[in-house]
């Protein structure tokens, strides 16, 4: 069988949008997998919920350091509303190109270990176990790739 002719883009002509969002929507069928559309959801709300709370820890640390500088910020990052440790943030993951999966269930683990809560009323408030669901595996593991390859 005759192998399709590629044909690449000069870098230096601007792209339509509709090939940008052709390319965008392979890429996410690539990233996506054999993902049911109707599961996906379970795939990317713990993903999108990983990046908020990374980005609301990163804000709140920031202003910890304009208040009185990095020592002052490390020694108040364990009264943040959200405790991330080290290795279990958004961008250490992101640098991950290999199980990825199992890094991203690691750093949940890490997280709810982090933020275990607090009993009142014979409820368990502020923590985040029931929120990533990894008693049973978690929605992330079976289905997220092993390795990241270029596009």
């Amino acid at each position: 069988m005759e192998q399709p002719v590629k044909y690449y883009r000069n870098p230096d002509e601007p792209i339509s949008l509709e090939d940008l969002k052709s390319f965008l929507w392979g890429a996410a069928t690539r990233l996506r997998g054999q993902i049911d559309a109707a599961g996906y959801k379970e795939y990317i709300f713990p993903l999108l919920f990983f990046k908020r709370i990374s980005d609301v820890y990163d804000e709140q640390f920031e202003g910890y350091v304009c208040e009185g500088g990095i020592e002052y910020a490390n020694a108040q990052a364990q009264e943040l509303v959200i405790r991330i440790p080290d290795g279990a943030h958004w961008r250490d993951v992101r640098e991950c190109t290999e199980n990825v999966g199992q890094r991203l269930v690691e750093a949940f683990i890490a997280i709810e270990q982090a933020n275990p809560g607090e009993h009142a009323d014979g409820r368990v408030i502020g923590a985040f176990n029931k929120i990533l669901n990894l008693k049973m595996g978690g929605p992330i593991k079976p289905r997220c790739p092993t390795t990241l390859s270029p596009l």
